[in-house]
């Protein structure tokens, strides 16, 4: 029987373990209250701020107080999945030593991101405990990213793009990375429109949500349109369903159909339509990638540090143009069996506690988040910015869910 204990600043009296949820019942001087509040406002400052760094000033205080305030989260120790976060951030970290050009100050970057990362990933599992982070931050992220893809195409329309694709500013600049942040947020505001709060939230959840879904369609990303459709379809058949039996029951089949039906298109007439720009180079991308890291140290990796710079055809691109790639171009094998083990991991706890509400929106995010770095991302360790919301952030809610107390038998017959 598995043994799970809770952070001993949590108060599980009663039926319900979630204590905290309304503003009247929030104390100035509670850790968990501020915890949640500097992960709202870093994710809210990716939507606003130019500037990443500026971005991170949040995670900074985060992390600060997290690390100030350890002896009251020590018991997460005694679950596996920290321990694979600490492996695989640990390990990336390690590389920077045996990367091409070894700079001091550079791998204290690294270490402080990791640190970063580690922080984040306990402030959010452990105010996951009160209900609060997922509540408040569908709540920030429906008014934010709403006002944001208005403002978006408001520019669009006054100021046409040459090549059509919405963006946003400051860091939604890029359309790609603007698909992929408009994608999370539709699925925060998906989850309020569904959720039981005043009909006037719900309203706006659902107005937010279409916004947001029609603003993932004229940023023009195909990637970012995928992981919407899988997130959108995973959490609306969460929802609906019991079970992880017949959760798997419902999406395997239409998971076939879809891989077929698209493998038909790709050899159509069709194929134009659905893919204008080809596959973007990416098959050839990959396979630079591929053979620098065979040539050299394809168990271990190059290092985090080392450029990830590919010339492909005379033409230079930034980085491998997927994550998994990016991954074992900087810790090789080691680091992407890292991280399917805790991708595995986590999806396993998040279907054992499926009849969680929060273990429901982590696997859609993850539908986006999985999908999506087949074909883009390269920086799993990194300050805040897509890279923790689309993954990050589910794990975290994974090590929440298996932090929580596992209701009676009783309670989940009531």
């Amino acid at each position: 029987m598995e043994v799970v204990r809770c952070s001993q600043n949590v108060d599980y009296s009663g039926r319900n373990p979630i204590a905290g949820n309304n503003l009247k019942d929030w104390d100035i001087n509670d850790r968990l209250l501020w915890c949640t509040v500097l992960v709202v406002i870093s994710f809210a400052c990716l939507f606003v701020l130019g500037s990443q760094s500026a971005a991170s000033y949040g995670t900074y205080a985060l992390g600060v107080l997290v690390l100030a305030t350890n002896s009251r989260w020590r018991d997460v120790w005694g679950l596996d999945l920290i321990w694979l976060v600490v492996a695989l951030l640990g390990y990336l970290t390690l590389s920077s030593f045996w990367s091409e050009e070894v700079r001091p100050r550079e791998i204290f970057s690294i270490a402080v991101r990791a640190v970063l990362t580690f922080t984040f990933v306990i402030a959010v599992a452990e105010t996951q405990l009160r209900g609060r982070t997922q509540r408040w931050l569908g709540f920030a992220l429906s008014a934010v990213g709403f006002a944001t893809v208005i403002g978006a195409f408001y520019f669009y329309v006054i100021e046409p793009p040459w090549d059509g694709r919405l963006v946003g500013r400051g860091q939604l600049d890029n359309n790609v990375v603007a698909g992929l942040i408009f994608a999370v947020a539709a699925v925060f505001s998906l989850r309020l429109a569904w959720s039981e709060e005043q009909l006037g939230w719900r309203v706006f959840g659902s107005m937010a949500c279409a916004a947001l879904i029609t603003g993932v369609a004229y940023t023009g990303s195909r990637n970012a349109m995928m992981g919407l459709f899988c997130g959108v379809i995973v959490y609306t058949t969460a929802r609906l369903v019991t079970t992880p039996q017949r959760f798997f029951a419902v999406l395997l089949p239409a998971a076939i159909i879809a891989v077929v039906a698209l493998y038909v298109l790709a050899f159509s007439d069709f194929a134009e339509q659905l893919f204008p720009r080809g596959d973007s180079f990416r098959f050839s991308i990959w396979q630079a990638a591929w053979k620098e890291v065979a040539e050299s140290s394809l168990l271990w990796g190059k290092g985090i540090l080392t450029s990830d710079d590919l010339v492909v055809d005379g033409v230079q691109f930034e980085h491998p143009h997927s994550m998994y790639m990016s991954v074992v171009y900087q810790g090789g094998i080691i680091a992407l069996g890292l991280l399917t083990l805790l991708v595995v991991r986590a999806i396993s706890l998040l279907l054992t506690r499926f009849s969680d509400p929060d273990a429901k929106f982590a696997l859609a995010v993850l539908a986006i988040s999985l999908p999506v770095y087949l074909f883009d991302e390269h920086e799993l360790l990194d300050k805040v910015g897509t890279t923790w919301v689309l993954f990050w952030m589910p794990v975290a809610c994974a090590l929440g869910v298996q932090w929580r107390p596992q209701p009676s038998d009783t309670d989940q017959l009531d």
